[in-house]
């Protein structure tokens, strides 16, 4: 039976920028699989690929895409582990990751380098710095409402 041209190329070779991706013939040859013939590590199998990771996410993130997670990835965000084949594998704490940064970006407009830096503390183990906005009640604790109800700072 032919290749069908959903099937990828035919000689198998990856595209520029992505990792060759074999066909479920080709998995069943010694070498190739999850195990990569022993020499590498096997993947857990409690982890998600990215479409699942996607369904996840699409609730909450009706406009996540591949691209954008591949973006976020790309940008070192999140390094979901990959198979031998070079397909992505999501851990549960990869997808709590993407979350917080999916929220930061939408939530509070940060860029990715503030994010970056913000989810850098958090793998340390110390506090994130301070988000812009939040707490803004607690920055008004010197000063009170005018008759008009407008802030005025107390003298």
């Amino acid at each position: 039976m032919g290749r069908s041209s959903d099937d990828g190329p035919a000689t198998g070779a990856p595209s520029p920028g992505r990792p060759a991706q074999h066909g479920a013939d080709q998995g069943a040859q010694p070498g190739n699989g999850p195990t990569g013939g022993g020499r590498r590590r096997p993947v857990p199998a409690d982890l998600l690929t990215i479409g699942e990771v996607l369904a996840e996410l699409q609730d909450d993130f009706p406009d996540v895409s591949h691209s954008k997670i591949r973006f976020l990835e790309d940008r070192g965000l999140v390094a979901p582990a990959r198979t031998p084949s070079g397909y992505r594998k999501f851990s549960r704490r990869d997808v709590a990751r993407l979350r917080l940064v999916l929220s930061l970006q939408r939530d509070h407009y940060l860029p990715l380098k503030v994010i970056g830096e913000h989810v850098a503390a958090l793998d340390a183990g110390h506090a994130p710095p301070r988000l812009p906005g939040a707490g803004y009640r607690e920055d008004l604790a010197g000063e009170s409402a005018g008759p008009d109800g407008a802030l005025e700072p107390e003298p």
